[in-house]
């Protein structure tokens, strides 16, 4: 299907980018299948933001404006291939902050994997046998180059491994303040209170 977007609007507010009135609802009479070029000094607001979508599951939140206009405006655009739009140098800005958001989002998940993956399954596969509905750990965190650290005494419920691991991953966030904090950043050791190891990310006693 053909798309409905022309280049000389604002995908996402259909300003027009000639003249930069808003296009709706009484447009004005300017050829918007001409392309605008971009100037190096415009008039304020008036400066214009050639982009090119290509297909990115990362940019949930920024698509997600991308796909709202496209429906709004009924531009039946194709997501899964490449196109070129325009921006008004507000609708950029609002889409510069949403794939900020979409970038922080993936910090912190990137965060929590590495986290899991410093806890190894098999220190609470024991417990899972015996079918144990609680479990007690004292987990202990230091950050690199301090000499202090913080401990707790954390009671999880149910003892599942993506459980303990969302606990441990909670408390690291709030004793070190930092949500965004990285594995590099600090040392952990935890031992399970009702169990008979010790274990730690760096070394095993």
């Amino acid at each position: 299907m053909t798309s409905g977007y022309l280049p000389g609007i604002c995908f996402a507010c259909q300003r027009c980018l000639l003249c930069f009135n808003i296009s709706q609802p009484n447009p004005c009479t300017c050829n918007k299948s001409i392309k605008p070029i971009r100037v190096n000094k415009p008039e304020h607001g008036q400066q214009i933001y050639p982009r090119i979508y290509t297909p990115d599951e990362n940019l949930t939140i920024a698509n997600n404006f991308l796909f709202a206009a496209d429906a709004k405006f009924q531009y039946n655009n194709n997501f899964n291939a490449p196109f070129s739009f325009t921006f008004c140098s507000t609708c950029n800005s609002r889409f510069q902050r949403l794939k900020s958001k979409d970038k922080s989002a993936k910090k912190k998940m990137k965060y929590k994997s590495k986290v899991a993956a410093n806890i190894e399954t098999s220190e609470f596969s024991e417990v899972e046998e015996y079918d144990i509905d609680e479990i007690k750990l004292h987990v202990s965190i230091e950050r690199k180059g301090k000499k202090t650290s913080t401990s707790k005494a954390l009671t999880i419920q149910p003892v599942e491994y993506t459980n303990v691991v969302e606990k441990i991953n909670i408390f690291v966030q709030k004793a070190l303040q930092n949500e965004n904090v990285k594995p590099a950043d600090y040392s952990m050791s935890y031992k399970a209170m009702n169990t008979r190891s010790l274990s730690s990310d760096d070394d095993s006693n």
